[in-house]
């Protein structure tokens, strides 16, 4: 019985001859064929293939970006279970909000629900939980002793987990207390931008900056940005930032997909994150995971172009208290609260199935995902 798995693995690669791994350096330094080397492998495998072809869009980096039917469904649980960890977490922010709790009693806290849920396999990054003006830090680490307390401000978090059915990578950020119209102004035009992309309707073989600015256009309308890119591909229980597929400005030596017909099909998994940083005052981000699928559009003429579209995978509650809602148009208002409601009808089923502590967070959720 404990045999077979190797059994069907020989069986599967039956006529792929195996080496010795100590022997992987020599072998790749004696090959005279052509050979395609990640960009993302290990130093010694790239130096011993300097003289070859370093590629990021391998084939098999192309294989396992397009996720099956299987591996959808197994990203929608990932985030399902992940997203009530989120909301619980954000919750407990706002409940603690100057009473001394600190940015790591935030990390070690969603690391322990994270911990309790079925099949979990670790954390997909480090935390980024943030308060204030250390959320303009945009990779920031909070370490013990040095971690600020959370108070009536602006709450980053920036987190994900690995399951086996898939990985999460989500980022919300909320306000603990009372937010200044500017502030409510800048999260608008990042949730704007993140509608946009989302709502995206694009033919095939569209490049990622093309995506990109739709994030970017409510910021740059009004002199704002961000500089990071809009997204990154991510794996199903593999590598959270996977290439090759990514959305930048600019295209990456680690997307060079991005130029080729095949970039944005159908599976492609990847992450929708614009975000605003006002230095040495506060930093908001909104990001979800969402992939690829194929779009109905009024004219499917027979023989032409292929449409695609975006589908969420995460299911967070946006910040309705940071909103300004006269900046929204109607079909952005239209999207919030209908994802909203997928929000409810995804996550407070699943609370009520788990009881206990989680029956807590259905309040919070209802009271943050009214329609507008």
């Amino acid at each position: 019985m404990k045999n077979r798995p190797l059994k069907r693995s020989k069986k599967h690669l039956s006529g792929v001859t195996i080496k010795p791994y100590d022997t992987t350096i020599d072998f790749l330094k004696s090959l005279t064929t052509r050979t395609l080397c990640s960009s993302n492998s290990p130093s010694a495998i790239v130096s011993a293939c300097a003289d070859r072809e370093i590629v990021s869009d391998t084939p098999v980096s192309i294989l396992k970006s397009i996720k099956n039917e299987t591996e959808i469904q197994g990203m929608l649980e990932a985030n399902i279970r992940s997203a009530l960890c989120h909301s619980r977490l954000l919750k407990w922010a706002e409940d603690n909000a100057d009473t001394g709790v600190t940015e790591c009693d935030a990390v070690d806290t969603l690391a322990k629900w994270y911990s309790e849920m079925k099949d979990f396999r670790g954390q997909s990054f480090d935390t980024i939980a943030s308060t204030g003006a250390n959320g303009a830090i945009i990779h920031y680490k909070p370490k013990r002793g040095k971690d600020a307390k959370i108070g009536k401000d602006i709450f980053l978090l920036d987190a994900g987990c690995h399951y086996t059915c898939g990985t999460t990578d989500t980022t919300r950020t909320v306000h603990c207390g009372t937010p200044t119209d500017f502030q409510k102004e800048c999260y608008t035009r990042v949730l704007q931008g993140h509608v946009n992309l989302i709502q995206a309707v694009f033919p095939e073989g569209t490049r990622g900056p093309a995506l990109d600015v739709m994030s970017r256009a409510p910021l740059w309308e009004a002199g704002l940005d961000f500089k990071h890119g809009t997204g990154h591909g991510i794996g199903c229980w593999l590598n959270v930032h996977e290439p090759p597929v990514g959305l930048y400005l600019s295209p990456r030596a680690d997307c060079v997909a991005q130029s080729q017909n095949h970039f944005y099909s159908p599976g492609y998994c990847v992450t929708d994150e614009p975000g605003f940083y006002k230095d040495g005052e506060f930093g908001m981000r909104i990001e979800n995971a969402i992939y690829v699928v194929e779009a109905n559009t009024n004219y499917n003429l027979p023989g032409g172009q292929k449409f695609y579209r975006f589908e969420s995978l995460c299911f967070v509650p946006m910040c309705l208290k940071l909103i300004d809602q006269s900046l929204l148009t109607e079909k952005q208002r239209k999207w919030l609260n209908d994802y909203h409601q997928q929000v409810r009808d995804k996550l407070i089923p699943r609370a009520k199935e788990w009881g206990g502590p989680w029956l807590d967070v259905i309040p919070w959720i209802e009271e943050n995902t009214k329609a507008i």
